[in-house]
């Protein structure tokens, strides 16, 4: 038995999906997906259902169950993450599991996981798809880099959708560059547009407040510019002109791939570097005494997430947070989570963003980033909630710097989302 009443696009979303089987529910985040797959479970009434998350949503699952569906019929219920798939033998005993209910279920959660249709995570979801009479994939970021990115998802909840990835990369994509085989483009991007959301729901968080009568989302930007001190510069020239750098009397650095220069470089610009020693050696505060100057002037008192990328940086940023006489929690790979913010200052690996609730703070400060747009957009939602009204992100960025250039790289991917995922929607 289902216990909550869904909202109108809820209720939309659920009522195109229930006679389908496989539907893909891709509102952006907060926008409330699990209660319409708790909903759709309940209409199924499957015999065997699996739900497969990232580590930090099995307690979001548990919860949602706990407060919206009873179990009133039989039902074998398996919450698993997707670490977890790399058990070969326990992957084989849920095929079995699966193949043995007459009507199994599978809910791939945070279903952009599975985009990289190569990967082994991928492969292995799509194949309990197959053996599931049911379908769901959840996610905020169906597509990051393009349209390509849609092709495993679909083949996990309606493989004749877009049919073989063959097919599908001979009507949609363009190809060029190196032997022809890079996506340079896309094409018949009407017809991929009618598919995409004809077996699946979309919805912006501003379009779901609207439609409940709400104020419009106030979302504020702010770019603190920063510049490196002497010695911090010194390095990171030398290091982008030559690849290497000395440290002090004691140590160098060296990069001799292009990738390993790239992180050096961005690691710089937190004041910081790892020497060929392996050791972390700190070369400048000019980042870290914004951040300082930032939560002592905007935020204080406030409940606020700073977000960084490398765990050097989160160790350096929870000592200055607790020096303020702040509490802290840390959100990162290795730590367990419950579920919501429970301290003053959340301190977030940027790559930990995904099924957390961190809507006690109404503010979140960029340290530092990666590439990802998942991962920023993921990021970026996660203080906000159906009932927030505004919110503040600011960016700490060093001036003439690859800070700039992964920044540009994360937002034009967002620009790109933007545009396939809500423009032609709306032009429909």
């Amino acid at each position: 038995m289902f216990r909550k009443k869904l909202r109108p696009y809820q209720a939309e979303a659920f009522h195109r999906a229930l006679p389908l089987g496989g539907f893909g529910l891709f509102g952006e985040q907060r926008t409330g997906k699990t209660p319409i797959a708790s909903a759709l479970i309940d209409a199924w009434k499957p015999d065997r259902l699996l739900i497969v998350t990232v580590p930090k949503g099995i307690v979001v699952w548990e919860k949602e169950f706990r407060e919206s569906l009873e179990f009133d019929w039989p039902c074998e219920v398996r919450i698993i993450h997707y670490p977890s798939l790399r058990n070969r033998k326990e992957v084989r005993k849920l095929y079995r599991w699966l193949e043995q209910g007459e009507r199994s279920m599978t809910v791939a959660d945070e279903a952009h996981a599975l985009k990289r249709r190569s990967s082994k995570q991928s492969k292995t979801v799509r194949n309990f798809g197959k053996r599931s009479l049911y379908r769901l994939a959840l996610t905020g970021t169906p597509i990051a880099q393009g349209i390509h990115d849609a092709w495993a998802l679909f083949n996990f909840i309606r493989p004749s959708a877009f049919g073989t990835w063959e097919a599908f990369e001979r009507r949609y994509l363009k190809k060029g560059g190196f032997r022809g085989k890079q996506i340079i483009g896309h094409k018949n991007l009407k017809r991929f547009n009618t598919i995409f959301h004809r077996y699946s729901h979309r919805i912006t968080l501003r379009e779901a407040r609207a439609q409940a009568g709400k104020k419009g989302l106030i979302s504020r930007k702010t770019i603190r510019w920063i510049d490196l001190g002497p010695k911090a510069r010194r390095i990171y020239d030398e290091l982008d002109r030559e690849m290497y750098s000395i440290i002090n009397d004691e140590d160098e650095v060296t990069a001799t791939l292009v990738i390993t220069q790239a992180v050096k470089m961005h690691q710089l610009c937190g004041g910081f570097v790892i020497a060929d020693s392996g050791t972390v050696r700190p070369v400048g505060r000019e980042k870290l005494n914004e951040l300082e100057k930032l939560c002592k002037t905007e935020l204080a008192g406030k409940r606020y997430v700073v977000v960084a990328r490398y765990v050097h940086e989160i160790r350096a940023i929870r000592r200055l947070i607790e020096r303020l006489g702040r509490t802290t929690q840390v959100i990162a790979g290795g730590t367990t989570f419950s579920g919501q913010l429970d301290a003053d200052v959340g301190i977030l690996q940027i790559a930990s963003g995904s099924a957390i609730d961190l809507a006690a703070a109404d503010s979140i400060i960029f340290f530092s980033w990666d590439y990802s747009y998942i991962n920023l957009d993921q990021t970026k939602f996660r203080v906000l909630s159906f009932d927030t009204d505004r919110v503040t992100y600011y960016w700490l960025m060093v001036r003439n710097s690859i800070d700039e250039t992964i920044y540009k790289a994360g937002t034009s991917k967002e620009n790109l989302a933007t545009l396939l995922l809500d423009t032609y929607r709306k032009r429909r």
